[in-house]
């Protein structure tokens, strides 16, 4: 399983269901880094599973800080 978003791909932030994070909502911003977080957070780089999924790292344009987010909570702007 290959992460959705590159590495400096333009995002946004359409979701704050699993962040938390109200502020982080409509915001735009570039993807810095991807992380893989298997399922719930049991990492086995060997074995991909349904349910995995990406946290990304999100250099905010608003005000350069960087944000977690949970790839079902972006969608691309390219």
């Amino acid at each position: 399983m290959q992460p959705i978003f590159k590495k400096k791909q333009k995002v946004k932030i359409v979701s704050v269901d699993y962040s938390q994070k109200p502020e982080y909502l409509n915001q735009s911003g570039v993807v810095t880094e991807s992380i893989f977080a298997g399922k719930w957070g049991q990492v086995d780089y060997m074995k991909h599973l349904p349910g995995d999924y990406y946290l990304y790292k999100v250099r905010l344009d608003k005000d350069g800080s960087e944000a977690l987010v949970v790839e079902a909570e972006l969608e691309p702007l390219d």
